[in-house]
């Protein structure tokens, strides 16, 4: 053993090794140092210290280091210290092995004054504090470290790891406002202009750490009172470093600004004067600098301060509390909208680094709802409008080149829509003063004269989306200009990539369904044609093109009912049409058919299904209904030529799926369930099982009375014979026909329990089968099938007429063979 792992650890290191040979010489050490005699072989190592190599002896002790020692163990380890005292690295994992098996209610004397150096009892007292070794020993060690006179970078880290291990009862304010230490850090702080090295950032661990304990103001006071005031002596320097762009000084001044504004949010809503609105001015200041990773920091503050804001329960207080602090939120909200502006190369960021940024952004978006429920959404409304208005009227830059802050204020008002209806809904109510609308009707002319930017075209279209309600009513007569701004921004989207790049047509496509929602009476004649136009030219993407008809099909539902059945036929008919000529085409050549064209249509009616609602008055067939006959000879021909196609296929019994929901739809489960056994049996696909499965979902409580109760018996007796001999043929190669087969056989067994006692012994032997199957999809549907079937049996009577008596036992015994094999 001791020869393979030196071997091993040289094979490692050595410049001549293969990657694989480095690969398994890792698997061999891993599983060296998990075994029985690691501790042996490396203590062994370490006591043969003249003739083992040092890369091995590292190895060694880096084993040690991590293992659960017995007291023999660990008393074995002084030789080893005496031995290497000169062997820092050496030291520090020897120490590592002692702290991780230190005893219960072991002090830390021993680490404290031990044969080490004062960087290895750092590093070990680093350890124990975040391993909460002796926890109760943090103020002893707060006052040593404070006593050492060792103001380093990882003396300040170990104070602040010990910092946090104190509890209510043992944080005395002595062990911070006399402590040496933090005095030095704070002074470090100082210098932040001077030096952001590592020890501005382990000042500025340590002062967060103190402030995050020190929380109480209660308990705490006389630290709090300490503290504020030197950290508010910072402000100067945050704006010094600002303006000098050095970054570094700037983050680690806004974490402590803004764990000091968040810790101590009780004093700044208090009533005792501490210059209050000063932190929150500085808080501001951190806000509005340009790097959004700096104002990012500060979010978790104003959720907090607007939240504590908003629910003062002392009336008076609340209103005290806004007066004061009224200048401080009109200027967040300023800041607000400049701080979510695109920065120049936000599309060559990495795709997470442009996410953070939205969601950045959307953070930014919900302190400005917050400052509409504190200022008033009319102030906030302004805002937008006149930072719109002043970009769209300076003379010294076009709109063009200020693109960013256009976007940014459209966003903004995108942002706080739902304050806005809000206040709408409140200025209908009697009583209620009424809202002036002048800003949206300012914002929605202007909107068609921006400049054709993509990110500005996309969150136009969002604003639409998003107040469409309000064009219904009051916006009216902007309809048309918006119409025709769409089209603009589809046709420009078909030459420009990057309108691509910024998701701009399907901003589009959700403007266009937010007006059919909202808008159907106006223009729901114009969207039905303008679908039409787009399904024609493929101008939009068939996923954008679904998100439209998504609309109209619920405008449709929404509308005249006389008029659903006219506009579904005019939404059918050009898909029908497609298909007819896809398929004909199909079938007079030899060639295999390209399904692409077949799928978006598909596509196009799994829409339809899903967002068009009709109930019928009894009388007539209901639409959906008549649709799907008039459909069903067109999905019969689809599957008969592309029925080895598995998306097809799958979207296919979406569509049916669909249909299925409908209560009305129980006239064609005959015919459907037929067209399942025919197809499965031609090309097995488990996406035919799914669909019978919807089948029984839907229809299997009311069988009985709709005399569907042969049909589903038929249905599971052959897509049941037809799965055994496709399991017996090849298992392996079919793990989603076992997973939706005893997902379907768990919904009869649930539903039509009597359906599946002549299948039963056929079932259990392919369910044991199916175990063997190394799939998890798969396993589950078997296991989850069998633990219902199990509860079955045992209510199945015992007698000899019992239908199950017979074999339940036998194959229930297997089954138990099975898992103890």
């Amino acid at each position: 053993m001791d020869d393979s792992v030196v071997q091993a650890v040289e094979a490692m290191y050595a410049s001549s090794s293969t990657g694989q040979t480095r690969s398994a010489a890792d698997a061999f050490l891993r599983s060296f140092q998990t075994s029985p005699n690691a501790f042996a072989v490396s203590h062994a190592f370490l006591a043969n210290a003249p003739t083992t190599a040092r890369v091995v002896q590292l190895f060694a002790a880096q084993t040690i280091s991590h293992l659960t020692l017995t007291p023999a163990q660990v008393s074995q380890l002084s030789s080893l210290f005496s031995l290497h005292h000169h062997e820092r690295d050496i030291v520090r994992l020897l120490g590592t092995a002692l702290v991780r098996n230190m005893e219960a209610g072991q002090g830390l004397d021993w680490l404290i004054q031990g044969p080490w150096d004062a960087d290895v009892r750092i590093s070990l007292l680093t350890l124990a504090a975040v391993e909460s070794v002796a926890y109760t020993e943090a103020q002893n060690v707060i006052v040593y470290l404070g006593s050492s006179h060792a103001a380093t970078k990882d003396t300040l880290l170990c104070m602040a790891e010990w910092v946090k291990l104190l509890d209510r009862d043992a944080r005395h304010p002595d062990l911070v406002i006399k402590n040496p230490l933090t005095t030095y850090a704070i002074q470090v702080l100082h210098r932040g202009l001077d030096d952001t090295s590592d020890l501005f950032d382990a000042a500025v661990d340590l002062v967060v750490e103190v402030i995050r304990t020190y929380n109480s103001t209660l308990v705490d006071l006389p630290v709090i009172q300490w503290l504020i005031p030197q950290l508010m002596q910072l402000k100067p320097l945050f704006t010094a470093a600002a303006a000098q762009e050095i970054t570094e000084c700037c983050l680690g001044l806004a974490r402590v600004f803004t764990e000091m504004a968040e810790v101590y949010l009780d004093i700044l809503l208090g009533d005792s004067p501490m210059n209050q609105v000063l932190v929150v001015d500085t808080l501001l200041e951190c806000m509005a600098f340009p790097d959004p990773e700096l104002a990012a920091i500060t979010i978790p503050f104003w959720f907090a301060f607007t939240e504590a804001l908003r629910f003062v329960p002392d009336v008076h207080q609340k209103q005290t509390l806004l007066r004061n602090f009224a200048p401080s939120l009109t200027n967040l909200s300023r800041i607000c909208m400049h701080t979510m502006c695109f920065r120049d190369g936000f599309r060559e960021l990495p795709s997470d680094k442009q996410q953070d940024f939205k969601n950045f952004r959307m953070e930014l978006g919900d302190i400005l709802q917050d400052c509409c429920v504190l200022l008033g959404t009319d102030l906030v409304l302004a805002h937008c409008v006149q930072g719109l208005h002043a970009i769209l009227t300076d003379p010294d830059s076009s709109p063009d080149a200020q693109w960013e802050s256009i976007e940014a204020h459209l966003y903004s008002f995108r942002s706080i829509a739902r304050q806005v209806e809000l206040q709408l809904q409140d200025s209908s109510k009697a009583g209620h003063p009424p809202m002036d609308e002048t800003p949206l009707h300012t914002i929605f002319a202007f909107l068609p004269r921006f400049p054709a930017h993509p990110a500005i075209q996309y969150t136009s279209c969002l604003v639409i989306s998003r107040y469409a309600e309000w064009l219904a009513g009051s916006g009216a007569a902007y309809l048309a200009s918006l119409l025709t701004f769409v089209d603009a921004t589809v046709t420009m989207s078909a030459t420009r990539h990057d309108y691509h790049d910024w998701q701009v047509p399907t901003a589009v496509a959700a403007a266009l369904r937010g007006l059919c929602l909202d808008c159907w009476a106006h223009v729901g004649r114009d969207l039905m044609q303008y679908y039409g136009q787009l399904q024609a030219s493929d101008a939009l993407d068939v996923e954008d093109q679904v998100i439209l008809l998504e609309g109209i099909c619920k405008g449709v539902s929404v509308g005249d009912p006389h008029l659903i059945v006219p506009a579904l036929e005019a939404l059918v008919a050009p898909i029908a049409q497609r298909m007819n000529g896809i398929l004909t085409a199909a079938s007079s050549t030899a060639a295999p058919p390209s399904a692409g064209g077949i799928l978006k249509d598909l596509l196009r009616l799994m829409c339809i299904f899903d967002h068009t609602s009709s109930s019928s008055n009894g009388q007539q067939q209901h639409p959906l209904v008549a649709l799907s006959e008039q459909l069903f000879p067109l999905f019969q021909q689809t599957l008969h030529v592309f029925g080895s196609n598995f998306d097809v296929v799958e979207r296919c019994c979406r569509c049916f799926k669909r249909m299925l929901r409908l209560p009305a739809m129980v006239v064609m489960v005959p015919t459907l369930s037929q067209m399942l056994v025919q197809s499965y049996a031609a090309v097995p696909q488990s996406s035919y099982l799914y669909c019978a499965n919807q089948i029984v979902k839907n229809f299997a409580s009311n069988a009985s009375s709709n005399d569907l109760i042969p049909v589903l018996d038929h249905l599971f007796s052959q897509l049941s014979h037809t799965t055994f001999t496709v399991l017996s043929q090849s298992l392996v190669d079919h793990p989603d026909i076992v997973e939706e087969y005893f997902y379907l056989v768990e919904r009869y067994v649930r539903s039509l329990p009597g359906l599946t006692v002549p299948l039963l012994p056929s079932i259990l032997q392919g369910s044991l089968l199916g175990l063997h199957l190394q799939h998890n999809d798969a396993t589950k549907g078997v296991l989850s099938c069998l633990e219902l079937m199990l509860k079955q049996l045992t209510k199945t009577p015992t007698d000899a007429a019992a239908p199950t008596s017979a074999y339940s036992v036998h194959y229930i015994w297997n089954m138990v063979i099975y898992w103890f094999q």
